[in-house]
């Protein structure tokens, strides 16, 4: 069944549209400016989405006005921007708690392990995490993404990545990691989501074979696009994207 919606959004521009399957737009104010004029995408069909009741639907609304590629869910830069896709799909290893300094591990199982002269850092992620199509993350998730970005410099936060000389999973939830050069603040640059992103770990079983340059990571028949966070897409337009929540995510099978 689906239930509430809960979005956490963050401190940032408004960037996405998050509404109920079926939930109708709300209607103008008197005076108030047209909706901005669809691209020419074919939104999905909304055939068989069901209803959600309006006190359980969170409906953002952002400024700008329609998105140029909603079928495009890659790492490319301008892939991702201004759909809400970061806030309800993608997790990160660490958060940043700017109150009291703290990085908060989210997919890591722990604080990350420094070597004693800061030039090799040593994560390990928690049990039982799933991307949504089921498939456990693993380490080498991890050394795929961060091979995949050092390969390829233009991708989304590529430039954190490139100060990894290398990545190697030590066991399936265990990933260790050399740096070019000692830094003590290689995790919270990388990983901590600071004031915006961070290294967006991407699943290898989906990626391998793809070029990430061009890989838009979307098909509705394969259940694309895949990441690990809570909500899963179910409509995507240029002017509508459309979330519902996953009672089967991994942080609600685990407890965490």
């Amino acid at each position: 069944m689906r239930r509430k919606i809960l979005a956490i959004v963050s401190a940032i521009a408004l960037a996405a549209l998050i509404v109920s399957c079926a939930a109708p737009a709300a209607p103008a104010a008197p005076g108030a400016a047209a909706p901005a004029a669809d691209t020419g995408a074919a939104a999905p069909s909304t055939e068989g989405l069901g209803d959600v009741p309006r006190e359980k639907t969170l409906i953002i609304g952002f400024e700008g006005g329609p998105h140029p590629a909603p079928e495009n869910y890659g790492i490319m830069p301008g892939a991702l921007d201004s759909r809400g896709v970061h806030q309800v799909m993608i997790e990160s290893l660490y958060y940043l708690n700017y109150e009291s300094g703290e990085m908060v591990p989210w997919l890591a199982a722990g604080p990350a392990e420094y070597s004693d002269d800061f030039s090799q850092v040593t994560i390990k992620l928690r049990d039982g995490i799933k991307w949504n199509d089921g498939e456990p993350m693993t380490a080498e998730d991890v050394v795929f993404t961060l091979d995949t970005l050092k390969a390829n410099p233009s991708l989304h936060y590529a430039d954190r990545a490139a100060v990894v000389k290398e990545a190697k999973a030590i066991d399936d939830l265990t990933v260790q990691i050399t740096l070019e050069n000692p830094d003590p603040r290689f995790v919270v640059k990388a990983f901590g989501v600071e004031i915006w992103g961070a290294i967006w770990i991407i699943p290898k079983h989906i990626w391998e074979g793809q070029d990430p340059n061009t890989f838009q990571n979307y098909d509705p028949a394969k259940g694309w696009p895949v990441w690990s966070g809570p909500y899963k897409l179910v409509k995507t337009s240029a002017t509508e994207f459309v979330f519902d929540r996953r009672d089967d995510w991994w942080g609600a099978e685990t407890g965490f």
